[in-house]
């Protein structure tokens, strides 16, 4: 299965995963959430994402899902591309 990473400014991509858990009865496998806070590092950020990755990665690849184009988190998935394996999307 297709592991999903949210790596969204900090409470987003927690809060989405609350809502999923919500709808769903049950938290969704494979769904990780890394909350990006204002002042953080963006190499710390980066090598929590490519250790939640290799978690999330069971053969099926990973889609990591980011907020906006521009910002921190999007900026710290540029180098986790990684094509077949890795793809990244902003606009959640």
């Amino acid at each position: 299965m297709v592991g999903i990473l949210l790596l969204t400014h900090a409470p987003l991509g927690q809060a989405f995963i609350d809502a999923a858990s919500h709808v769903f009865r049950g938290r969704p496998a494979h769904l990780e959430a890394i909350d990006v806070m204002a002042d953080q590092d963006p190499a710390e950020v980066k090598r929590i994402a490519k250790a939640a990755i290799a978690k999330l990665d069971d053969g099926s690849g990973v889609l990591v899902i980011t907020d906006v184009m521009g910002g921190t988190p999007s900026n710290c998935t540029i180098q986790l591309n990684d094509p077949g394996r890795v793809e990244v999307i902003a606009g959640i």
